[in-house]
């Protein structure tokens, strides 16, 4: 996976978090990043997203 893809999909999944309606909903830590960043290699390195 390429270095900018992963920037696009930080900065979308922080974008989403801050779109929750309630404060409290907004929890995004480097854990819930890692996560992320882990499944879309994982998608990407089975071939489901290019």
């Amino acid at each position: 996976m390429k270095s900018g893809k992963i920037d696009l999909l930080i900065q979308y999944a922080i974008l989403i978090a801050g779109q929750e309606d309630e404060y409290f909903d907004r929890q995004l830590g480097p854990i819930h990043l890692i996560k992320y960043v882990y499944l879309a290699d994982l998608a990407y390195a089975e071939g489901e997203i290019g």
